[in-house]
């Protein structure tokens, strides 16, 4: 910005050698135009005004701006004619004018908008008959809206490192024509909009990147973690939804609140990243579909069956030993056989994180772990049930443990380890603070765009249709269970009542879920 301001600082100089008393007004309406353009970061109005104010300082009826979208061609991106009270911009003139294919070198000098672009300095046609003749560019735009050009003035979008950016192309300034202080004032109106415009994409074109990042970040979480799921994509589609709805809204308690521009693109910013912490959080954690299941060395798999495989042998040897004679049968042998079979059943029934384990449940596994019991390879007698599968056999529900539960809501802390080594910039210098409250619950959550990532967040987990050891939950039932955390304090009731007015749950099903939720 501040070369920009050097820049209208030396134009102002050189337009000193005007009449004073004739030009300070106009120079000074320059200045002030100038300084609202510098602020406006939609180059779509931005190519519009300039075209508007070329058009009133030159005097010239009709006005053309092309700028290079695509490395290679120009595009026309605004076309302006007062005499026929036409101003057409962007897709509006996608049927009307082609794009032009740039050369690397100038073979013809039938094109002043090509030799413009390519020579850096502006070139005046004021003779109709050539430019009836030799200017080729022009047939296409006098066929396209019936106009006729008797002089042509093209000037290069010049600016930042020496570069050319587009060409503004002014057509019949009337009575007056483009020479003296009218083509000055144009040129320079044109080079510090050439700076505007590629100041302009350059932030375009870093918020895009940005947002690609952030989206291939969550891109990522999804892949790894939800298996595919879309959980990172959908979240920020319904938080949005919720936070448009809370605008809309006249009913207390959020009719006098209003989300600018700014915080609804801090919380959808937000929303892509609320899970980033998950990328450092164990893989081994998050698949766990049932208790026992660990990341292990199987070769203690190997050593248990080489232990099966030298009893079996002893046992041989010594049923050969009898020499034919009948193996004792013990009485009770069938009955403590049946026993243990039922009580390995149970075992594998309580492995399953589906499985609400009761009171009886847990008394029932220390009791196994008491009476069953053998002689390990250190010719040690030990519990069939070590401590470790005890306390995992024994969760209530689910499959992880305290140990490892605490583990995996560590990614709350990644995430904002993670965000707090961004610099953000002023505008979403809240997004860190709203990815940490979204991970607290109820009243512990200060700000609303947090409290409305957490209800995104749980509706899109409830529905979700690959849960690990739960079934699929309809829509009916996933709005009991969002209730049954608002009546616990996890979420805010009056945003979720807006939810559900709003009917956001079957709006967010009808793209999202399948019928038969």
């Amino acid at each position: 910005m501040s070369a920009l301001i050097d820049k209208l600082n030396s134009r102002g100089a050189e337009m000193t050698r005007f009449d004073r008393d004739e030009d300070w007004l106009q120079l000074e309406r320059f200045s002030q135009f100038f300084t609202e353009l510098a602020e406006e970061t939609d180059n779509s109005k931005l190519v519009r005004a300039v075209v508007s104010k070329a058009l009133e300082l030159t005097g010239a009826d009709a006005g053309l701006l092309y700028l290079q979208p695509v490395s290679g061609l120009l595009s026309c991106e605004s076309v302006r004619i007062l005499s026929s009270d036409l101003f057409l911009s962007g897709e509006e003139l996608t049927d009307s004018l082609s794009l032009i294919p740039i050369p690397e070198q100038m073979a013809s000098k039938s094109s002043c908008l090509l030799r413009a672009y390519l020579e850096k300095r502006s070139l005046l046609v004021d003779d109709p008959s050539v430019c009836a003749v030799e200017l080729d560019e022009l047939r296409q735009f006098e066929r396209a809206f019936a106009y006729r050009v008797d002089a042509l003035l093209s000037v290069p979008l010049g600016g930042l490192q020496d570069k050319v950016y587009g060409v503004l192309q002014l057509m019949n300034p009337g009575s007056e024509n483009f020479s003296g202080q009218r083509r000055v004032l144009v040129e320079q109106l044109a080079s510090i909009a050439g700076s505007l415009l590629y100041k302009n994409q350059q932030l375009e074109e870093q918020k895009t990147l940005f947002e690609s990042m952030i989206q291939m970040i969550a891109g990522a979480v999804d892949e790894k973690f939800y298996l595919g799921a879309d959980h990172c994509r959908r979240v920020p589609v319904l938080a949005m939804m919720l936070a448009r709805a809370v605008n809309r809204t006249e009913r207390p308690p959020f009719a006098e609140q209003v989300f600018d521009q700014g915080e609804l693109y801090e919380l959808e910013v937000a929303a892509w990243l609320h899970d980033c912490g998950k990328l450092v959080t164990p893989i081994s954690l998050v698949d766990k579909s049932s208790k026992l299941e660990t990341v292990f060395d199987r070769i203690e798999l190997i050593q248990t069956r080489f232990e099966i495989l030298r009893r079996d042998q002893e046992l041989f040897r010594l049923r050969e030993g009898l020499s034919g004679e009948n193996l004792p049968v013990l009485t009770d042998g069938s009955y403590r056989q049946q026993k243990m079979l039922e009580d390995m059943h149970f075992l594998a029934a309580c492995n399953h994180g589906k499985r609400i384990m009761t009171a009886d449940d847990l008394q029932r596994l220390r009791d196994i772990a008491d009476r069953y019991r053998w002689v390990d390879r250190q010719m040690e007698e030990v519990s069939v049930l070590t401590e470790d599968e005890l306390t995992n056999l024994s969760i209530m529900s689910g499959t992880l443990n305290e140990r490892e539960r605490v583990k995996i809501n560590n990614h709350a802390l990644a995430s904002v380890g993670m965000l707090d080594l961004l610099p953000f910039p002023d505008d979403l210098r809240r997004v860190p603070d709203i990815i940490s409250g979204y991970h607290q619950s109820g009243d512990a959550q200060p700000l609303l765009q947090a409290r409305i990532l957490t209800i995104a967040d749980r509706f899109v987990s409830v529905t979700a249709e690959n849960r690990a050891y739960c079934k699929t939950n309809s829509l009916e039932n996933a709005m009991k269970i969002l209730y049954g955390m608002a009546d616990s304090g996890q979420l805010d009731r009056n945003l979720l009542d807006l939810f559900s007015g709003e009917h956001l749950h079957k709006q967010y099903a009808a793209e999202f879920l399948s019928d038969d939720q």
